[in-house]
């Protein structure tokens, strides 16, 4: 029987199923002559069906639904943000009855007379209601699928006998399972449960729908090199998390790739299918078969290749990694050969066929490092590839070098000792003379001029170090926090020596001065910070007096005075927090913002040209109006709101001027719609609500004209705290609609700067922050998928707990939004479900791992959990007095 050219891979399975065993293999013998790519995936339809034959999938068998109760669908829908993948090349026919079902699914009605929600393959743990089969491949079959507790839906992967056909197998499979659920990344299908039922393994996770990686892989669909290497880079960062977490993949191909579609059209990587997933840990160890060849062929390195399970690291995804990027370039992985064995060959011995000339070398080049044979010639971690691939999409120049000449033929010779040897004697007759090195042949002169130069590039080393280690972004991040202090130690060490020694000029010496004080500030030593500002700040006068009308000194003072302002400033921040708020500081913290807007306003005066002296002047300004408007000043004066808004203005018109002379500068996009979230804040002030929304909305939409490969960190950052302040707004003025929009732009955007830092606290307090005013908006819209985002705005807190249990802002918001969500239920009636919720938020802090928290952390877990607990007992207690 010929294999129709025209036809997908589920109709060709279908013609290949009816088959006698010795046809079907000439069938896929001969298709793979007319698209090898096709003829793989019908392999794998093929070893799926009779795994589905053998547990009685295709029957109704273990999952038959007779002995179940069937449960009429309420009409409730999945949450917005929870989506499903299955790469196309692994969906089954979608016949007729299927898109009945969805039909059915999407015209039901609410109440006792609705039908019965619609059912393929029956319940699964009576928890999972199993609704059709969405793919199928070596590892397993997956089920789109209803979550009963959750309301919502889910993708289930039930796991075949076949491969979990020993206890040791099914030990390995729920330790690594169960890890892998610990993984709470936007670039990771996350793996909500794993269990047993019917004498069946299987794992509940995320629904993404939208494709994968394995839709691009054909001549029509290949993305050009800049999207392929933005896929892999985003990959690459959810990669390093896994790997953070003592987690290696091992078996990352396109297929396990999948696409979620963003609001905005954005797609967007989630990496899938942790079944081969190796915990990187002494504890996992005894669990892996030695010399067992697990993963897909095409895509493995060498060592997996070679069964040396006890080999495989970090390196061994990175090397898939670039085989992933490989396919995306060229349209077909490194290696494919007519069997399995031939492949595995290839992959242990050849090198991949070089790539189109049209792909850039510097992509060709990453490609190369990540196929290294050799582990150690591989990139060190997936952060330093995704890295890479982000220079060279900026248009940086990457780290990766070409392998030259000499590497090649290194490489070949390892993969070729018999040859290597007769030739190396050959060539070692022909050698008879050594090449001596003069490279420490220096003059003295030289070496001093070395030295100086080593001295400035010292100086702009510790400078780097400073603004890296004052990062405030990436401050909370877990290891962050002692790595950054012991930055911040040399950095100042570094300072003080330099000013102790008395050879530094007078400008070196006023700047190394006002970098001590910087470095001062951000470890919070706000009187020594300003002592040495102070200090600074008389040498720069005394360069001033030296060089009267000097603008460039003008400029220095403005900022040596918004120095001085920011630490007044985070000194009352931080006594607030005692309520001890101290006048004579507020008056200080006044007049140095009045001087830096004097002194910056000197430095546009005396060279009108410069831009940068201009957006300064700005953004003083702006600074002095907040400044005015924030509360009491000595004199017992309040500042009238017209002067503050006339301050305000003054700032927007610089602004609006620069952008007219250069629209592109985007630092100046940024600082307007600061001065547009800074006029909502007064009209905030001024009970203005209307006004301060038109505010908000202009800002998020001067932000969203910012292309989206100048976005970076701080304007992300931005875009997040202004949409959720317009959220905020449109909730109080009720527009619950906008509100919901708004709410859900915050997830998109904080998703986005969670793919690079997973692990910083403030991204997962505001994500957290965002599903819970999402959840309450829906609610207050009769829109039940609320509940839903309340339960996931829970887990956002407890993972951020885990991040660092010393941290309270996330463990107090659990303990608030638990209470008051318990409250709002109670008074509507609806106890019962406020003590199931109040009791899933103390499981959820059960499973905070008692070794990562402090000593000082673990009472205060106690504390939230004593405090729900009572809660608990309070609403069951009154639930008992009616009942009597």
């Amino acid at each position: 029987m010929n294999p129709a050219h025209a036809a997908t891979p589920n109709e060709l399975l279908a013609q290949a199923i009816d088959l006698p065993p010795a046809e079907r293999m000439a069938f896929i013998v001969q298709l793979r002559e007319t698209d090898a790519a096709i003829a793989d995936e019908v392999e794998l339809l093929l070893v799926a069906h009779r795994e589905a034959e053998q547990v009685g999938f295709l029957d109704g068998g273990p999952l038959d639904a007779s002995d179940h109760e069937t449960v009429a669908y309420t009409g409730i829908a999945a949450p917005h943000d929870i989506h499903a993948t299955i790469c196309p090349g692994d969906r089954l026919d979608e016949s007729s009855e299927t898109q009945a079902v969805v039909d059915q699914w999407a015209t039901v009605q609410v109440g006792a007379d609705a039908p019965a929600k619609p059912s393929v393959a029956g319940v699964l743990d009576d928890e999972y209601e199993m609704l059709e089969r969405l793919g199928a491949g070596g590892m397993g079959t997956v089920y789109r699928a209803f979550q009963r507790s959750l309301n919502r839906y889910v993708a289930v992967k039930i796991i075949p006998a076949r491969v979990l056909d020993s206890e040791e197998q099914v030990a390995r499979f729920y330790f690594e399972a169960e890890s892998a659920a610990k993984l709470d990344h936007p670039g990771i299908v996350q793996v909500f449960d794993v269990g047993e039922a019917n004498s069946m393994h299987y794992y509940a996770m995320a629904l993404v729908e939208g494709g994968c990686l394995g839709d691009y892989l054909s001549d029509a669909t290949r993305p050009t090199p800049q999207l392929a290497a933005k896929f892999v880079e985003q990959t690459s960062r959810a990669v390093q998390y896994a790997h953070d977490h003592a987690v290696v993949h091992r078996d990352i191909k396109p297929a396990n790739i999948l696409l979620a579609t963003l609001p905005n059209g954005e797609l967007q990587p989630k990496l899938t299918d942790f079944g081969l997933a190796k915990l990187a840990t002494g504890e996992a160890s005894g669990l892996t078969v030695t010399g067992q060849v697990m993963g897909t062929p095409s895509y493995m390195a060498p060592e997996q290749a070679e069964g040396r399970n006890d080999a495989i690291t970090n390196r061994t995804d990175i090397y898939a990694l670039g085989a992933v990027l490989y396919a995306l370039l060229s349209g077909r992985p490194p290696f494919r050969g007519e069997t399995m064995l031939k492949t595995l060959e290839m992959v242990r011995t050849d090198a991949p066929t070089s790539l189109p000339a049209s792909v850039p070398l510097d992509l060709r080049t990453i490609c190369e490092k990540c196929l290294a044979k050799n582990p150690a010639e591989r990139y060190e971690s997936a952060t330093a590839l995704a890295d890479d691939l982000r220079r060279y999409l900026d248009g940086y120049p990457i780290s990766a070098r070409r392998i030259s000449s000499a590497q090649h033929a290194l490489r070949w010779v390892k993969r070729n000792p018999a040859i290597a040897t007769l030739i190396g004697t050959i060539v070692a007759t022909m050698v008879g003379a050594t090449i001596v090195s003069t490279y420490f042949a220096i003059s003295a002169s030289r070496a001093l001029a070395q030295a100086e130069a080593n001295a400035d590039k010292l100086s702009e080393a510790i400078d780097d170090t400073f603004v890296f280690a004052s990062e405030d972004l990436l401050g909370d991040e877990p290891g962050v926090i002692e790595a950054r202090r012991t930055l911040l130690g040399i950095a100042q060490g570094y300072y003080e020596e330099l000013i102790a020694g008395g050879h530094a000029s007078l400008p070196k010496l006023a700047r190394a001065t006002l970098m001590l004080g910087r470095v001062q500030a951000s470890l919070g030593d706000w009187a020594n910070a300003r002592n040495s500002l102070s200090d600074a700040l008389a040498y720069e006068q005394q360069l001033l007096r030296e060089s009267p009308g000097d603008a460039v000194r003008f400029a220095a003072l403005g900022q040596l005075e918004n120095e001085l302002t920011k630490t007044y400033q985070g000194q009352l921040d931080s006594d607030d927090e005692f309520d001890s708020v101290n006048d004579d500081d507020v008056a200080k913290l006044r007049f140095h913002a009045e001087e830096s807007v004097r002194w910056r306003q000197k430095a546009v005066d005396a060279d009108p040209t410069d831009v940068e002296s201009q957006r300064l002047l700005a953004n003083s300004q702006m600074n002095l109006a907040i400044v005015y408007s924030s509360g009491s000043v000595t004199d017992g004066v309040s500042r009238r709101g017209d002067e503050v808004r006339k301050l305000n203005r003054a700032a927007q018109k610089i602004r609006d001027s620069l952008l007219d002379a250069d629209p592109n500068n985007y630092a100046v996009v940024r600082d307007k719609a600061l001065g547009f979230n800074a006029s909502a804040d007064l009209c905030d002030l001024s009970l203005d609500s209307q006004e301060a929304l038109d505010w908000r909305k202009q800002a998020c939409k001067l932000l969203e004209s910012i292309p989206r490969e100048h976005r970076d960190q701080q304007i992300l950052w931005l875009l997040a705290t202004s949409y959720e302040a317009r959220g905020a707004a449109e909730y109080e003025l009720g527009l619950i609609d906008e509100a919901i929009a708004s709410f859900g732009d915050v997830l998109d955007v904080v998703e986005l700067l969670l793919y690079e830092n997973p692990n910083v606290i403030r991204f997962r307090v505001t994500q957290a922050k965002a599903q819970h005013n999402l959840g309450v908006a829906l609610l207050q819209a009769g829109d039940t998928r609320g509940y839903a985002m309340l339960a996931e705005c829970r887990h956002s807190l407890v993972n951020a707990i885990k991040i660092d249990p010393a941290k309270a802002s996330a463990l107090n918001l659990l303990v608030d939004y638990g209470l008051e969500m318990a409250t709002a239920l109670e008074e509507s009636k609806l106890p019962k479900v406020a003590i199931d919720q109040l009791n899933a938020a103390i499981d959820l802090l059960g499973t905070v791992p008692p070794d990562s928290a402090s000593r000082q952390a673990q009472p205060a877990i106690q504390a939230a959990i004593d405090q729900l607990q009572e809660k608990v007992d309070v609403i069951t207690e009154a639930m008992s007095s009616k009942s009597t």
